[in-house]
């Protein structure tokens, strides 16, 4: 960014817009959960964060300053809304899996995957936790995951 010309403020404010987009966006994906379905949300959220992840490793081709800021900014912004769908559906999975250890799961799952610190929980290890649930869950959700037949049909809540 400094070789773009770019401030700290500059670029500071593009790393910081994408927790205000998933702060203000997350409520209405959980408003809005039944009506999209937490497969769609989950899967074009996880595609989102990919796609937007390969642009921005991609804007060291930009050369001038203001393109690249705003790049920066839309890129941002577009992937905070796809982390946000991902992060709301990942949740809504879990709650609905685990439906009597609610807490002690979205604990537990960082947690064991950042070696005991949940502040370094990251997009990459939010997609090992699903296929670790998955795993542990002894394949009740991974057919949800990959387009399935959806939840567990003896259950008594559904999403779809």
């Amino acid at each position: 960014a400094e070789k773009k010309h770019a401030t700290a403020t500059e670029y500071g404010l593009v790393f910081g817009v994408f927790e205000l987009v998933v702060f203000i966006i997350s409520p209405i994906y959980g408003q809005h959960l039944n009506r999209i379905g937490p497969k769609f949300l989950f899967n074009g959220g996880i595609f989102t964060v990919g796609t937007c992840a390969i642009l921005f490793g991609m804007l060291d081709r930009v050369n001038d300053h203001y393109p690249f800021i705003i790049l920066s900014f839309l890129i941002r912004i577009i992937e905070a809304m796809g982390n946000a769908a991902f992060l709301t559906a990942s949740f809504a999975i879990i709650a609905k899996e685990f439906p009597d250890n609610i807490a002690t799961t979205f604990v537990s799952t960082p947690a064991r995957l950042c070696g005991g610190n949940p502040t370094t929980f990251t997009r990459l290890e939010s997609l090992k936790a699903v296929v670790r649930v998955t795993w542990r869950s002894r394949g009740k959700v991974s057919g949800f995951c990959v387009g399935g037949p959806g939840f567990n049909p003896r259950s008594r809540h559904r999403f779809i």
